[in-house]
């Protein structure tokens, strides 16, 4: 391959004269040494963020100097994975970080979480979701949902975060987590729109009647089954959607469908369109700085370029962890948080599925609507007494999700109220409500009529939403 790469270089009728190649070795040289520090100083000078990120480098992880860039070039041509972390062992892990940013509601929680994994000698890939209220210990925190991991590292340190997410979540996943790379919203609309948007293939349409639109506001979005070029905006929506119906409201089907954009983007940014553009790239490259922060070294991240090309991105294996009742993650509450644990009581059953990720086969999602609750479940009525719109209409979906039937929601007829209330109407429903407690933060008691609502609905408890009620979310 190089022998037929310097002869089309050459001239038709190469000269006679012996010293003729070595001039030519010396002009190719003085190219890639050109380009090689063209490159380089374009990305210092553009991108110093995302060269390193990690706590503790310094300047010297990326002297420039001419061994470093020879080295960077003949990686990237070549296609060498060696000096990847995790080549060794077959196995490259990359942790992906998704977080609201600032201007946002919580804007360093990762409420998108995904693993995924490279291996280098069959190209094979694969993906793992992590659900944001997926229960971890957080050093110098205790348990916590895992989405709080990067908050808790920006508090302590700026730029600590993902650090700190990527060693929770491979304690929790008993997996190194060679990588991290966070992207905020803004990051993710503008990749999309700087390459001229990705191609979805919808599986099934869905409404979201309460997608966040501002501050304690929201509006209502749709998606129609089948092929679609999505624009920044739509995909953003698309990716973060978790209240749609026809079995798209929880966040395991966010997770799916967010797998579905990051692939469609891959394909995108790995296009002849966008490598071969330079405004393009150079677009690309001031969001990266911008919005996006990794430990990835330049000299690695040019090594996954040429990777992910390689890559056989035609059958990834994708992987959700969910609360199904056959897989391995189940619903609690701790100190009125809800939370998800494993279903045995431990991790053995997340890491034996992690450990196999490229060999087990992932979850058939079934295309029909959700299932309604079983009929011996709690039956809520919820009630809004607060002038946060959409509240209880929120906390009915999310109840839903937990398995409770709520047939009956709305406002109550007096607002504001002062305190959040749990009103039973049977007795004997006390002992299924009693998991409400922790939830609401409010004691059970009997109804003696329900004044604050027009009419008493059929359901064993009603739920006066009162005071400062948060967010089920």
């Amino acid at each position: 391959m190089e022998r037929d790469r310097i002869n089309f270089l050459q001239p038709h009728q190469p000269p006679p004269e012996p010293q003729g190649r070595w001039w030519r070795v010396v002009i190719i040289t003085l190219i890639l040494l050109a380009i090689g520090l063209g490159f380089y100083v374009f990305w210092q000078g553009k991108t110093p963020e995302i060269v390193r990120a990690e706590s503790g480098a310094t300047a010297s992880a990326i002297e420039p100097s001419f061994h470093r860039i020879f080295k960077r070039l003949r990686s990237f041509i070549t296609g060498e994975s060696g000096g990847l972390t995790g080549t060794a062992r077959d196995r490259i892990n990359i942790l992906i970080l998704g977080m609201g940013g600032p201007g946002h509601d919580g804007p360093y929680l990762t409420d998108t979480l995904i693993v995924t994994s490279i291996k280098p000698s069959t190209n094979n890939v694969a993906m793992l979701s992590i659900p944001r209220d997926m229960a971890a210990p957080i050093p110098g925190y205790g348990w916590y949902k895992i989405n709080h991991a990067n908050a808790f590292g920006e508090e302590e340190k700026p730029g600590r975060g993902g650090e700190l997410a990527a060693r929770v979540v491979e304690k929790a996943l008993d997996e190194p987590m060679d990588y991290y790379v966070r992207v905020d919203f803004a990051a993710f609309e503008q990749l999309i729109d700087e390459v001229g948007g990705v191609d979805i293939q919808v599986e099934r349409p869905f409404v979201d009647q309460s997608f966040p639109a501002g501050p304690n506001t929201y509006r209502t979005v749709s998606f129609q089954k089948g092929a679609q070029h999505m624009n920044g905006t739509t995909a953003l929506i698309f990716a973060r959607s978790r209240h749609g119906n026809n079995g798209e409201g929880s966040d395991f089907a966010r997770a799916r469908r967010q797998q579905k954009v990051l692939v469609a983007l891959k394909d995108q940014l790995l296009s002849l369109g966008t490598i071969t553009n330079p405004a393009r790239i150079k677009r690309i490259l001031q969001t990266l700085n911008e919005h996006v922060t990794t430990n990835a070294s330049l000299t690695e991240m040019l090594k996954f370029i040429s990777l992910t090309q390689n890559a056989d991105t035609t059958a990834i294996k994708q992987h959700v962890l969910t609360n199904a009742e056959d897989d391995l993650l189940q619903n609690t509450t701790v100190n009125g948080a809800f939370l998800l644990q494993p279903r045995n009581g431990d991790y053995s059953a997340i890491h034996a599925l992690v450990n196999d990720m490229f060999d087990r086969e992932e979850r058939a999602v079934p295309l029909a609507p959700e299932p309604g609750p079983p009929p011996s479940a709690l039956s809520i009525g919820v009630y809004n007494g607060t002038w946060n719109a959409g509240l209880a209409t929120r906390w009915q979906k999310w109840l839903q999700e937990q398995g409770f039937a709520v047939p009956a929601v709305g406002n109550t007829t007096v607002r504001p109220i002062k305190e959040t209330a749990l009103l039973l109407t049977d007795e004997k429903a006390k002992k299924k409500a009693a998991p409400l407690v922790d939830v609401f933060g409010a004691p059970l008691t009997m109804a003696t009529g329900t004044p604050l609502i027009e009419e008493t609905p059929q359901v064993d408890v009603i739920v006066l939403l009162g005071g400062e009620m948060r967010e089920p979310y």
